[in-house]
């Protein structure tokens, strides 16, 4: 077995810990032949020549698109699940998420997530959608960045949204791109004595892709609400 170097990052992926354990590879065609795997499992979005070599040597190659609604994630897993003859589990976990999203609050809140550059997630996007589920409406839509776009700490100050959510991320090394989000003026925002604004926080790979651990992220944010 071998899974994307990728899954490694904390960051980007929740299984990150037990990847560790496990083979990486760089999506590279020799180091794929090397193997000798029973099945190649990409993306869409993956170089064509490389999926179509792959198919030319002799190797099972199954793509799937990606994944951006909890709707394109129940569809890949079903075909990969059909395909590894694991349907059973992969209907347990599909049970598991909806039971994690199925009631959403009936008071909606204004919520923005600001994540570093000051960039913001819009219609279309994994976040967009867990927001719903929470009962948050996602305000990037009506400051007209439906499909996501930068929005500077002065546009977020004035806008005044009702929570603002930020996406944890582990790093090791300070950023100009992560310090915007500790600007003085921001964190008055949350100060307890005179706090205008909810805060409510949830790590980059619970959000990212999409998966059955989404219903974490979903919790997370209702319980930032009142």
């Amino acid at each position: 077995m071998s899974v994307t170097s990728l899954s490694r990052d904390a960051n980007l992926s929740y299984f990150h810990q037990r990847a560790a354990h496990i083979d990486v590879n760089h999506g590279a065609v020799e180091e794929l032949l090397a193997r000798h795997p029973d099945l190649v499992v990409t993306a869409d979005n993956t170089d064509a020549l490389a999926r179509r070599m792959l198919g030319q040597l002799g190797l099972r190659v199954l793509s799937l698109p990606s994944a951006n609604r909890l709707e394109d994630y129940r569809h890949n897993l079903r075909q990969l699940a059909a395909v590894l003859d694991k349907s059973a589990r992969a209907e347990q976990l599909l049970t598991q998420l909806e039971q994690a999203v199925a009631v959403v609050p009936q008071t909606p809140l204004r919520a923005l997530v600001y994540q570093p550059n000051g960039y913001t997630p819009g219609r279309g996007s994994l976040m967009h959608e867990m927001l719903a589920y929470a009962g948050l409406r996602n305000m990037a839509v009506s400051l007209g960045l439906a499909n996501g776009g930068y929005l500077s700490l002065e546009s977020l100050l004035l806008t005044q949204p009702d929570m603002i959510v930020f996406s944890q991320r582990r790093s090791e090394r300070p950023s100009l791109a992560e310090a915007q989000l500790a600007q003085p003026a921001l964190r008055k925002l949350f100060k307890r004595d005179e706090a205008r604004v909810l805060r409510a926080a949830v790590p980059e790979n619970l959000w990212t892709c999409a998966g059955a651990f989404n219903g974490e992220a979903v919790a997370l944010l209702r319980g930032a609400r009142p």
